[in-house]
């Protein structure tokens, strides 16, 4: 016995995992289809229901939904999807007489099908899977088939026995129509056709008592059909009855399971939103929030129902968790006083080194004032070129002692900035007790921001001094030189004024002009220079010394002027004798080109009238045309050669003031070169082709006259009956063994002929 129950359970859990591989390969859907059709089906009840063709007539729950083609008893057969709203147990596809009613008739759990699956339902809904249930694709033919099929199977009770009786009627006139055949075929046989009436007559009775025992059996399956069916029907009320029971039930239980968990869920909110704030607790607010996470737990806790124990867990870790923070961030907070204060006398270190780095910047920046002093108060007006040198050179050499001392400070901001920053850091953190020794009363200690400023304004004052000492200095040494200038130009006029007048006359003037400028003033330009400059005077003054300078400078200039004027006359001269020169060379380059081009169009005449002559010339002719014809093209590129040669010796030492016009006669010529070359290739092109032809008309003439040759000298052997050696001696008339062009042509001016065709005598 426990072998067979053992046995028992393994055929069963056989069973199971078969119909789970059949759920497992049914999960895949049928796809976007208009029509599908519903086959297999073992289950006696819903099997008839379920089997046929349905079409797509909408959407539930965001998928297809399918109404068979006709109706079962009355009742639409619905294939349609629910979702998890009515709980997971009641997901996925059913068969029912309308979409979301209670009463179904198949089942498949798949939830992640797009589509009707193909495979795996449960038959009915709550019994294990039907392996033969299928779906699968169907056309509008196959379905308006189907619904003509049904209509017809409700029409067959009531004219089954009309079709009998149409039947047996159909027999009897094949039978007579045989009958005919065969009296037609078997005429000689009267008394064999005699008993085969008879024995159709005995078939034809025996069909009617077959045809009435069909009649009555059919009668009684549908009487056994109709009571069956209406049976089932019953059992499958039944059955919907039950199924809406169990569904009102479990509905009750999921809306008294939905209560519970709303009050699971309100009292686990209001926990954790406690629990939520402790986490984000203060140190000074720990003990408040403490205390109400403690009340909501007594207040909520035993409505958690399932979580109540996990809940309590939760809040005490929190609550752990917590404490540990508030302890780390004590600590921390007690380091960063400690680091601070450390930080703090740092940065009073530091800044009191700076102070100290200042003090003296400032000190040498008061060094470099009273250096700048005489250029700053204006004392240079009666200093001298050297004196404004020394004083300029002692105010650099200050500038970069105040700068050396500025660059001290500013290395010591660059290199400990951060640290001297302690000062600024902000207090200590609540809960932190100062331990900082008050400041001593009317004593400030300097800030970092405070000596940066000092040093930026020392750095600009500094700046500042230096840019109007070089400024000043500039000034004060042209005016220096300007006087220097005027003493000098002073003294030049002392050294010309020879009567010691404080005047210079004419003659003066123009020892003045020879003597400084190496350049001899006539007199109709001193007149000119004193009309100009001091009208009815008789001599310049010293006032008016530096004007007698200037006009002087004028005659020079205008001196310059002539020379310039008749160099660019002779110049000129010159290149118009150069350019008619050069015209020549190039008329006569042009007169080149014109040859040329003359040789040019009539080697591309010779060329294209080869075309015509070919016809009719033989291959010697055609060659004799085509070296003339080559002939003529290289006489046309030597004198392009020569004409491009003579184009380009035109440039050939060129004044570089004629090239300009030369480079543009040049293109000229050259433009007009470049068009001889693509005609001589063409014309080259065509006596190519040209000796191409004779060379293939060559080929053709050696070949006709060597199958004339081949043709006379087999006549000749044939006519005089000899052999190749016999052959070879009548053409060797010398005997010496070889055949010389006079022995060839004087043998076929003698050798027989074969005798003319009759009507080729003429030819």
């Amino acid at each position: 016995q426990a072998q067979q129950a053992q046995q028992a359970q393994q055929a069963q859990q056989a069973q199971q995992a078969q119909q789970q591989q059949h759920a497992a390969a049914g999960s895949q859907g049928i796809g976007n289809e208009r029509h599908i059709a519903i086959g297999g089906c073992t289950h006696a009840t819903v099997g008839p229901i379920v089997r046929g063709t349905y079409t797509w007539v909408g959407e539930n729950h965001g998928k297809p939904a399918y109404k068979k083609d006709t109706q079962v008893n009355g009742l639409d057969v619905m294939v349609y999807f629910w979702d998890d709203r009515d709980g997971p147990n009641f997901g996925g596809w059913w068969f029912g007489p309308k979409v979301g009613g209670d009463q179904v008739w198949a089942y498949h759990p798949g939830k992640q099908v797009q589509t009707p699956p193909t495979g795996g339902w449960k038959v009915p809904y709550d019994g294990p899977v039907d392996t033969t249930f299928v779906i699968g694709k169907s056309t509008p033919a196959a379905a308006a088939a189907a619904v003509a099929q049904a209509q017809a199977c409700a029409q067959q009770q009531c004219c089954g026995q009309q079709q009998a009786w149409a039947q047996q009627q159909a027999w009897g006139q094949q039978q007579g129509c045989g009958q005919q055949q065969q009296q037609q075929m078997m005429a000689h046989q009267r008394q064999q056709q005699m008993e085969n009436v008879r024995r159709i007559e005995q078939m034809r009775q025996q069909q009617q008592m077959q045809a009435q025992e069909n009649r009555r059996r059919l009668e009684e399956a549908n009487k056994y059909r109709i009571e069956e069916q209406r049976r089932r029907m019953e059992e499958m009320k039944r059955q919907q009855e039950e199924f809406q029971r169990r569904q009102a039930e479990e509905r009750q239980k999921r809306e008294e399971m939905m209560v519970k968990q709303r009050q699971e869920q309100a009292a686990t909110l209001n926990i954790r939103r406690v629990v939520q704030k402790l986490r984000a607790v203060r140190q000074e607010e720990f003990e408040a929030v403490s205390a109400e996470l403690n009340e909501v737990l007594n207040a909520e806790l035993a409505m958690c129902g399932t979580q109540a124990e996990r809940m309590k867990q939760e809040a005490d870790s929190v609550v752990e968790q917590v404490q540990e923070r508030l302890r780390k961030e004590e600590e921390l907070r007690q380091e960063l006083e400690r680091k601070r204060k450390e930080a703090k006398e740092k940065a009073e270190q530091l800044l009191q080194q700076l102070d100290s780095l200042v003090e003296v910047a400032e000190a040498a920046g008061n060094t470099l004032t009273e250096e700048a002093s005489p250029f700053t108060a204006g004392e240079t007006s009666e200093m001298a070129v050297a004196e404004i040198e020394a004083t300029a050179k002692a105010i650099d050499e200050a500038g970069s002692s105040v700068k050396e001392k500025i660059k001290a400070c500013t290395d010591l901001i660059y290199t400990n900035g951060a640290a001297m920053r302690g000062m600024d850091l902000p207090p200590p953190p609540p809960g932190v007790e100062k331990t900082e020794p008050a400041e001593e009363e009317g004593k400030k200690k300097p800030t970092l921001a405070d000596l940066l400023a000092k040093v930026n304004a020392l750095s600009k004052s500094v700046d500042l001094t230096l840019a109007n000492a070089r400024v000043t200095k500039e000034k004060s040494i042209k005016k220096a030189a300007a006087k220097q200038k005027v003493e000098a130009s002073q003294k030049v006029f002392d050294r010309y004024d020879a009567d010691k007048d404080s005047m210079l006359n004419k003659t003066e003037v123009g020892k003045y002009a020879k003597g400084e400028f190496k350049f001899v003033l006539q007199p109709a330009a001193i007149e000119d220079i004193f009309k100009a400059i001091i009208p009815g005077v008789k001599g310049v003054s010293k006032e008016n010394f530096h004007k007698l300078k200037v006009s002087v400078g004028i005659q020079r200039e205008k001196a310059i002027d002539d020379k310039r004027k008749a160099e660019r006359l002779q110049r000129e001269k010159e290149l118009a004798t150069m350019k008619a020169e050069l015209q020549e060379k190039v008329k006569e380059a042009s007169d080149e080109l014109d040859a040329a081009e003359e040789k040019v169009t009539k080697a591309e005449k010779d060329a294209q009238a080869l075309g015509s002559k070919e016809e009719a010339a033989v291959a010697a002719e055609m060659f004799k045309m085509a070296d003339a014809a080559e002939e003529a093209i290289k006489d046309a590129k030597e004198e392009c050669a020569s004409a491009r040669k003579a184009v380009a010796d035109l440039s050939q030492q060129v004044d570089p003031d004629l090239a300009p016009w030369l480079t543009i006669e040049q293109k000229k010529l050259e433009t007009k070169m470049s068009r001889f070359e693509p005609r001589l290739s063409k014309s080259t092109s065509l006596v190519a082709k040209f000796r191409e032809a004779a060379q293939r008309r060559q080929h053709e003439e050696i070949d006709a006259c060597e199958k004339t040759a081949l043709k006379m000298l087999r006549a000749h052997k044939r006519v005089n009956k000899l052999s190749n050696e016999e052959l070879y001696e009548v053409v060797d008339t010398a005997k010496d063994d070889k055949i010389d062009e006079a022995e060839w042509l004087a043998f076929f001016k003698t050798c027989a002929k074969d005798p003319p065709a009759a009507g080729k005598a003429e030819e």
